[in-house]
């Protein structure tokens, strides 16, 4: 569905809107990932007093036990405790952005492996039954550890509160900032949105109701019209253009107003040259001459071909005959010539079968047929042959009429197409008719073509689109 230019002003306007509020996007964005980092400082703080709690309150009793012979490493779940401290503290070092904090809890790992292997000499001493003096001191080794990872956490704890506090107030600046920001670009936005959609609508709708009055008048059929150029570059373009085919359309209607005209004279022509009195006497007086000679073949053979011939010359008044009725038209011409001259005329017709009932222009060959028959067999003196051939080509139909009568020099040739193709057909009034229709009814840039060599015979053929 087309939308109208007013419609696409307010879709650059919605798009140009949302390109202004990026920035605040963008601030709203670190904002939420300020927010995220503050909660995750806070996580860690958690966390890290929880593994406090576990390693002082949990670990330390644990181990007394143990020692006292109170419970066994297996029985008191020391090893799974130390294992979970373990993942939980590399998970708040992977998790925390500060490299002092991040190094702190990384010293805290390591004094958790220090007591894993106290905690593992412990449990070898014991099996092996050492003195419990000894046992004591190994529970004094564990005791400093566990309260050197107290020390860490609770400094890791105290630094991660310093550094909420500091976000704390950062995304109290920045969050105050953004509003101030973003009410201030939104007003901004609206204000000049609204200014530049008043001026642009403005400056649109003046011209385009002019251009539409236009349109209406040429659609009236007043080419006559003309509109005043307008400041807008591209108004001015249209308006120009619009001026011009107006132009254009006027002087395209007096051209084919005229071209009816010259379209309508031709074909007159043409009916006019098929029955002038000259092939009519002749041909009435071969009738009469068949039948004095007693030729009653001879005489129906006449009068059924002039029949069909002046019937199909006719066409009712229609421009376009499928192709077989254009080769009877022409195939009763020269049965008639034929027959007329039987001692220096012979004819081949050859027609591809799976075109017959395609459409093409009428009397397109017989004037064709008639140049070849006067101005080529007939000036040899000799007997000669006319082939009319009509074959596909590509996505075309081609016309051909070859004889092999006197033909023309290269000079004579020339002259001819000259005459032909800007001339009035004072030479060749037949093939200059049906080069000018050719180009009218077909819009063909070039019409017929001849090719011919002296002595030998000329070909004639044009293509036209199935």
């Amino acid at each position: 569905m087309r939308k109208s230019i007013i419609g696409k002003i307010i879709i650059l306007f919605v798009m140009m809107f949302i390109l202004l509020l990026t920035p605040a996007i963008i601030q709203n964005i670190t904002a939420i990932r300020q927010t995220q980092q503050y909660r995750e400082l806070l996580d860690n703080i958690i966390y890290a007093n929880q593994l406090n709690w576990d390693v002082v309150e949990d670990i330390e009793p644990i181990v007394w036990n143990i020692v006292a012979g109170k419970e066994s490493f297996e029985s008191s779940g020391v090893w799974y405790l130390v294992s979970g401290i373990r993942i939980r503290m590399i998970e708040i070092r992977n998790s925390t952005e500060s490299a002092e904090n991040r190094g702190i809890m990384e010293m805290s790992i390591r004094v958790l492996s220090i007591l894993e292997n106290y905690l593992t000499r412990l449990d070898t001493q014991i099996q092996e039954r050492y003195p419990v003096a000894e046992n004591e001191v190994l529970l004094e080794e564990i005791r400093v550890c566990i309260a050197g990872i107290d020390d860490l956490l609770r400094e890791f704890s105290a630094k991660q509160v310093e550094e909420a506090a500091v976000y704390s107030q950062v995304m109290t600046r920045q969050g105050s900032l953004s509003f101030y920001l973003n009410m201030s670009l939104t007003i901004i936005v609206v204000i000049v949105g609204g200014l530049t959609f008043w001026y642009i609508s403005r400056s649109l709708m003046n011209p385009i109701e002019k251009l539409l009055k236009m349109s209406n008048r040429i659609s009236e059929g007043d080419f006559s019209s003309r509109t005043e150029l307008s400041a807008s570059a591209e108004f001015n373009n249209l308006a120009s253009g619009m001026n011009k085919m107006s132009e254009k359309i006027e002087l395209l209607l007096e051209q084919s107003i005229e071209e009816q005209k010259q379209l309508q004279i031709m074909e007159q022509k043409i009916l006019q040259e098929q029955i002038k009195p000259h092939f009519l006497y002749n041909t009435l007086d071969a009738i009469i001459w068949a039948a004095e000679a007693d030729k009653m073949t001879d005489v129906i053979t006449l009068v059924a071909s002039l029949s069909t011939f002046f019937r199909i010359s006719l066409s009712h008044g229609i421009d376009y005959i499928p192709v077989h009725d254009e080769i009877e038209h022409v195939r009763n011409y020269l049965v008639i010539q034929q027959i007329r001259y039987s001692d220096v005329l012979t004819y081949e017709i050859n027609v591809d079968k799976d075109i017959r009932d395609k459409k093409i222009l009428k009397l397109l060959l017989q004037p064709l047929v008639e140049n070849s028959l006067y101005h080529g067999i007939k000036n040899t003196r000799e007997r000669g042959k006319i082939t009319v051939s009509v074959s596909k080509e590509g996505e075309k139909l081609r016309f051909t009429v070859a004889d092999n009568g006197i033909g023309m020099t290269e000079e004579m040739l020339e002259e001819l197409m000259n005459d032909i193709n800007h001339g009035k057909g004072e030479k060749g009034y037949g093939l200059y008719n049906v080069n000018r229709r050719l180009k009218l009814f077909y819009g063909l840039t070039e019409g017929i073509e001849i090719s011919s060599q002296y002595r030998k015979g000329t070909e004639v053929s044009f293509a036209v689109e199935l």
